[in-house]
């Protein structure tokens, strides 16, 4: 049963996501780009955690539960699932698929791919509790017996207390509970300490990977725009991008290894705060907002509504992200907006970066009311 209950969670957690984040794949094939795997499934969880949160702010009044609300969702992922497996069989060219001769090649991917490997099965083997269980665990198991969303206070026990309003709009224990739900009673704990970073920690070091692919491309086409002809093709030519996504792979999975002293490292949010609201913004929300917002140009508005599902999908994390992501965005699309050749033409972007704000401005003010 156990071994059931892990199949059905990665295929909610894993599997469906990626289906579904590839329904992107048609306007990557009008752009003539590929997206990774780890592109995909990083923008299908959002499109999952932005529709749970949903459904948990909107269930809430009209007390659906956290089962009638899961069992919405479940539906609704399905139904992503499908349509985006049939885009994937119409677009599977827009996949960028692994280049394993050169990586295999490559001697610093066998190192690198071997401290990735151990991180997982680290978390797996080894438990590692943390304080802030009391919270996100208590509040898990509440959902699950009683049936609740964002009621009660789990820090109490005694759920004689209404949750916090820094609480209230944090859907990702309710989802943690949904998931053991949907998974036939497999404690939401195996589900958060073991699986969470089964999936997650690849799909964060999958992100960071895709952001140097990014900064390697735009270092060539700077020295392009510049007509540095020699100096370009030298630049092409003296470094292969394979390459250097490999040793910058290497780099993290070492500080990750020896980084994880404190609570509050950034090497603690991926490799063992990964089931909690911080960690997720920190190792998977971060990196992810920034693609969403790189690839949103080329894309109008269908590329900012991205955008603003994984703002969304960061507020269902938790309160950091609630005041720290339109920070990221904002900087972002000024950065991008001051590099620009036409500034009064992409102006529009800071305007649509500036909605994509909406849901969090509107969420903050309620909270602090």
């Amino acid at each position: 049963m156990t071994a059931v209950g892990i199949i059905l969670s990665i295929i909610w957690m894993a599997v469906l996501p990626f289906f579904g984040g590839c329904i992107l794949l048609p306007f990557f094939r009008k752009q003539e780009e590929k997206a990774s795997v780890a592109f995909l499934l990083g923008c299908g969880i959002a499109l999952h955690y932005a529709a749970y949160e949903f459904l948990t702010l909107a269930g809430k009044p009209l007390h659906l539960g956290m089962r009638k609300v899961s069992l919405i969702f479940a539906a609704g992922a399905v139904l992503l699932a499908g349509c985006g497996l049939r885009m994937l069989i119409k677009n599977r060219s827009s996949v960028r698929n692994w280049e394993w001769k050169k990586l295999l090649k490559d001697p610093c991917f066998y190192p690198a791919a071997g401290l990735v490997i151990w991180h997982v099965l680290a978390i797996l083997i080894f438990a590692v509790p943390d304080p802030d269980d009391a919270f996100y665990s208590s509040l898990s198991s509440m959902s699950y017996a009683y049936d609740l969303l964002l009621e009660k206070d789990a820090y109490i026990g005694l759920m004689n207390q209404a949750i916090q309003k820094r609480y209230a709009f944090s859907a990702l224990p309710i989802y943690q509970a949904g998931l053991s739900w949907l998974s036939g009673g497999l404690h939401h704990l195996v589900i958060t300490h073991n699986l969470f970073p089964l999936v997650y920690i690849p799909l964060g070091y999958g992100l960071y990977t895709d952001i140097v692919r990014i900064w390697i491309r735009q270092r060539e086409d700077r020295l392009l725009s510049r007509d540095e002809k020699d100096d370009s093709k030298d630049f092409a030519s003296s470094i292969d991008e394979t390459t250097l996504c490999v040793r910058v792979l290497l780099t993290l999975a070492v500080l990750h290894t020896v980084g994880d002293y404190f609570i509050f490292s950034q090497e603690a949010y991926l490799m063992t705060r990964m089931w909690q609201g911080k960690g997720l913004f920190a190792a998977i929300g971060i990196p992810l907002l920034f693609l969403a917002v790189h690839y949103a140009k080329r894309r109008g508005i269908i590329g900012y509504a991205m955008v603003l599902v994984t703002m969304i999908a960061i507020v269902f994390m938790g309160g950091t992200g609630l005041f720290l992501a339109p920070v990221e965005l904002m900087l972002l699309q000024t950065a991008m907006w001051l590099m620009s050749k036409e500034k009064k033409k992409d102006i529009k972007y800071i305007l649509l970066a500036i909605v994509c704000c909406l849901p969090e401005l509107v969420l903050a003010v309620w909270m602090m009311r």
